[in-house]
């Protein structure tokens, strides 16, 4: 049984301010997307069985974004005992970091002052709470969509000692999370749909000083410019920060399954230079024959897929493993099953991590291995 559940986006789902806080110091409040998340979990609790459903089996899925949601239920003291296993796709937490509610002497991004510039910019210098709820639906929209994670008017996730106790790599690193089985992992290529050239730029400016050995290394292994930024980006912001805190995690959870995804379509290869963001969810879903309607809603996709896009035997292979997996994980918080190659839980600081791939589903060698390692290199310090 699949339960889908709306929850409050933009600045609806993640908005702060000092008139609101003052309105209610004692309530949570700046996360309430996740708020949302944990009325939708507690429904299930309380509702399920009437539909058929198991309330004491329940699994969370989050991609991308989603991602970052089910990593805050992770967290989130009020989500404790709601679920009892998770899969985290392709996590955006470095690209988007959470911020503090607020500062105490403004010296660093907040939800507090995030929310302020919003109110500022559209007319409201000293507003007070009702003046805030009385902003127009339009202007609280304010242009935000797919590129929203850098708006600087828009804060998302905020650690505000409630909902979000913690930054999300601390909480992981310190074993603060529920104690769950765990499927966590990104595609190769996730980097492709984020503006690899200018995230690359970011990157190399931040991390001045301590990132060239990892820059040489890169130009060596990857001659093409613009293929070589995409997995650099893809590998920093997405796939050494999955297997961090998929390692983290192994230092307590029951069971905790790495994977890759890197598999693109036959009739796909030579247009892409391989698994963009999202491009894993057909073949989760085994909706592969559907792939455009499923994924509509993505510009990307609707490039490559479209039209007259037709899965191969090979693509519905692929699908059909990748699905069971996550199915046999979500019955049993065990992804092994059938004939399909086992798929070995990570130890903490282990290397185990199953490849989903164009030739076959094996267990990638250890190149891979080997630019995660130095890219956890570079960022240790800001982890310590």
């Amino acid at each position: 049984m699949l339960v889908t559940a709306n929850y409050r986006l933009g600045r609806f789902g993640f908005f702060a301010h000092p008139a609101l806080t003052a309105e209610h110091p004692d309530e949570p409040t700046g996360n309430f997307a996740f708020l949302d998340h944990v009325a939708a979990l507690e429904w299930v609790r309380d509702e399920i069985a009437a539909f058929g459903g198991d309330p004491g089996a329940v699994t969370i899925v989050g991609e991308s974004s989603g991602s970052r949601s089910v990593e805050a239920m992770l967290i989130a003291p009020g989500a404790r005992g709601l679920f009892h296993r998770a899969v985290v796709q392709s996590t955006t937490h470095r690209l988007a970091p959470a911020v503090p509610l607020r500062t105490t002497d403004g010296s660093a991004p907040s939800g507090e002052g995030i929310g302020v510039a919003f109110a500022e910019s559209v007319g409201l210098p000293d507003a007070d709470a009702d003046a805030l709820r009385a902003i127009p639906v339009d202007a609280v929209v304010g242009g935000l969509g797919p590129g929203s994670i850098e708006a600087s008017t828009f804060a998302g996730p905020m650690v505000d000692g409630r909902v979000l106790t913690e930054p999300f790599e601390a909480a992981f690193a310190h074993g603060r999370i529920a104690a769950v089985p765990l499927v966590m992992g990104a595609t190769d290529y996730e980097a492709a749909v984020f503006d690899p050239d200018a995230q690359y730029d970011r990157l190399v400016a931040r991390y001045a000083g301590r990132i060239e050995a990892l820059v040489a290394r890169y130009e060596d292994a990857f001659p093409d410019e613009h293929d070589r930024r995409t997995r650099f980006v893809t590998d920093g912001l997405f796939g050494e920060p999955s297997r961090f805190m998929a390692r983290a995690a192994a230092r307590a959870q029951p069971a905790v399954y790495l994977y890759r995804f890197s598999y693109v379509a036959e009739r796909l290869r030579g247009r892409v230079g391989g698994a963009l963001h999202a491009s894993e969810l057909p073949y989760v879903f085994d909706t592969l024959p559907e792939i455009v309607q499923s994924c509509q809603s993505e510009a990307w996709f609707q490039r490559l897929y479209a039209p007259g896009f037709a899965a191969t035997d090979a693509d519905r292979a692929v699908a059909a493993t990748t699905h069971g997996y996550w199915i046999d994980f979500a019955r049993t918080g065990d992804p092994n099953g059938g004939d399909r190659p086992r798929w070995t839980p990570l130890l903490a600081d282990g290397d185990a991590m199953l490849e989903i791939g164009d030739a076959a589903t094996t267990d990638r060698g250890e190149a891979v291995r080997a630019r995660y390692d130095a890219w956890s290199a570079v960022l240790a310090p800001e982890r310590d």
